[in-house]
């Protein structure tokens, strides 16, 4: 694409790329100024700038009269937590929200874990349907996250 193309070439296309896309180009160079002010240093500063990228392009796809992706809640990215985040108890990071897409391997309803401070989904719970009552999900809700990533083996990275 010509935003991988801008990155490989740190923003700099040769003029015969560039009279070649006069369309394309302006918007994918929104998106790679985007990335390009972002701090790329760590784990936490990439992701920001992904959740960032796919909050950009849906308003640039949108602009042009399509519909939005979605990534928001489709995309999932990998978490990238804090030690005291770990702690504390899931409600407090992150949202669980009943999705209409359903887990490949079970065909259970998926559920997604939205970050609170990004709204960018970071896992998808596989629960079976016993529990999914509501006494199941505040139960679920007050356990620490530590104990849900474990139980549940998800990945995430620490900050």
């Amino acid at each position: 694409s010509l935003l991988d193309l801008l990155g490989f070439l740190n923003g700099e296309l040769p003029a015969e790329l560039a009279n070649a896309y006069p369309q394309a180009l302006p918007l994918a160079r929104e998106l790679y100024d985007l990335l390009d002010a972002q701090k790329l240093d760590s784990p936490f500063g990439l992701r920001r700038a992904v959740v960032h990228l796919l909050a950009r392009f849906d308003t640039v796809i949108e602009r042009l009269g399509y519909q939005p992706t979605n990534d928001a809640e489709f995309a999932t990215l990998t978490p990238v937590l804090s030690h005291r985040q770990l702690r504390l108890t899931l409600d407090q990071v992150f949202m669980i929200k009943h999705s209409g897409y359903r887990d490949r391997e079970t065909k259970e309803p998926a559920y997604v874990a939205m970050g609170r401070s990004d709204e960018q989904n970071a896992f998808v719970l596989p629960l079976p349907e016993k529990e999914t009552t509501p006494e199941a999900f505040q139960q679920l809700y007050q356990q620490s996250l530590n104990d849900i990533l474990t139980q549940y083996r998800l990945d995430y990275t620490i900050r």
